[in-house]
């Protein structure tokens, strides 16, 4: 946080307090407006939409995780609307809600993450991955989460094995040989980077 003129005397903290205030202003009004998760999806995909229709990239993501980490159950039927549209807009967007719903029901996330890959879909796998690379679940991995980062390292897009990689280097933090095991297993194939 760099302050604009005027704002020299409002610390980091202040300014956190008050965008975090805002943030929960903004869900709220969210919630108010969306009665399931399917009008959530429906609304979210539309302001998603609109903005790559007026060439700007969307940052959802820092909305999505505090919308997760407010109501967990409501991200987990996100989560489960997303993933039965898995070439629609939200697609990519899955890893912020994703990881919330881990973090508070393991056995959720993992169906969902499942489901996920099963569908094929790039931007849900993916996201999968990238929702591996947060921190939390590495100390308390199920074998469900062990073969979900064993069936993404084996995946034919790179960018999906490059975040797969990612989350193997969380996982090293709680069980490294594991972690050595399953980054030793990585075919590269011919690819460099």
């Amino acid at each position: 946080w760099i302050p604009t003129e005027g704002d020299e005397d409002r610390s980091y903290k202040e300014h956190q307090k008050e965008m975090d205030a805002r943030q929960r202003s903004l869900i709220a009004e969210f919630k108010e407006h969306v009665q399931d998760a399917s009008a959530a999806c429906g609304l979210l995909a539309n302001r998603i939409q609109t903005m790559l229709d007026t060439g700007v990239q969307p940052n959802a993501e820092v909305f999505l995780a505090a919308l997760g980490d407010s109501n967990p159950r409501f991200a987990a039927e996100i989560c489960d609307t997303i993933v039965g549209d898995p070439n629609g807009p939200l697609g990519p967007h899955l890893s912020p809600l994703l990881s919330n719903v881990r973090r508070v029901y393991p056995e959720r996330g993992s169906s969902i993450s499942r489901r996920a890959l099963e569908t094929g879909s790039t931007a849900l796998c993916r996201s999968v991955a990238l929702s591996y690379q947060s921190r939390g679940w590495a100390d308390d991995a199920t074998e469900q989460d062990i073969g979900i980062i064993r069936r993404l390292l084996g995946n034919a897009d790179n960018l999906v094995r490059e975040l797969a990689i990612g989350a193997v280097g969380v996982l090293a933090g709680s069980r490294l040989r594991l972690a050595i095991e399953l980054a030793t297993a990585i075919d590269i194939g011919d690819d460099v980077r």
